[in-house]
């Protein structure tokens, strides 16, 4: 009935000549965050929100439990104890988030190209993608959280993206009406804002014919 398009930032075709029109409800944020890996650590450093730059020197994930684990090598156990830490994160905040087998397929569909930074008291992962990591899905205890876990974990990522390769980080979405916490916090570490094009859709008419059978009431 429907098609809705969200085009890259690079796509420049024309959609309305094809019959879309402007959609006002986008499926995704349309603007996002976009560091540069091409920099060093410590211009990445000096270009961060300067409490975010303190709380990255000041603090350290002082758990033996911290580890980095690749999409196709994470055991059922790592991967649920992180799921328990982020559901929990999902409802505190409202959030609706996935569900244990949606992200149990997410991480086999890219397999060695996914990452999961985990400790006790958080999680975060990354996805990568023609030399792009994106900031995927995370969650932290409220313990994790007042010891700057999240912010931890993400320069973690963030240097783990490098030492992969990649030349751009991507926190995959702001919105400062609907996450205006979140949003800070993702605009903390630099980088430069991008907007994409928006959200575009295109309805079709359908004529359905439909075939009723008497179904046997043994059945």
């Amino acid at each position: 009935m429907q098609i809705k398009i969200e085009p890259a930032w690079d796509d420049k075709t024309d959609y309305q000549t094809l019959g879309f029109k402007p959609d006002k409800s986008p499926m995704l944020p349309s603007k996002t965050i976009w560091l540069d890996l091409t920099k060093s650590e410590a211009q990445l450093l000096k270009e961060m929100h300067y409490k975010t730059r303190y709380n990255v020197r000041k603090h350290e994930i002082r758990n033996s439990k911290f580890e980095i684990i690749r999409g196709d090598k994470i055991t059922n156990r790592q991967l649920r104890e992180f799921y328990a830490i982020y559901r929990k994160n999902c409802r505190r905040q409202h959030f609706w988030g996935l569900d244990f087998n949606q992200l149990k397929n997410l991480l086999r569909c890219f397999e060695e190209k996914a990452w999961l930074l985990t400790t006790n008291q958080g999680g975060l992962e990354i996805l990568i993608h023609d030399k792009i990591a994106y900031y995927s899905h995370n969650g932290a205890s409220q313990e994790g959280k007042r010891k700057f876990v999240p912010t931890l974990l993400t320069w973690e990522a963030i240097k783990l993206a490098k030492k992969l390769g990649c030349k751009k980080f991507d926190f995959e979405g702001i919105d400062e009406k609907r996450w205006p916490g979140f949003t800070r916090f993702k605009k903390s570490f630099g980088g430069i804002e991008v907007e994409y094009r928006g959200s575009f859709s295109k309805f079709f008419w359908l004529i359905l014919s439909c075939r009723f059978k008497e179904i046997s009431p043994s059945l």
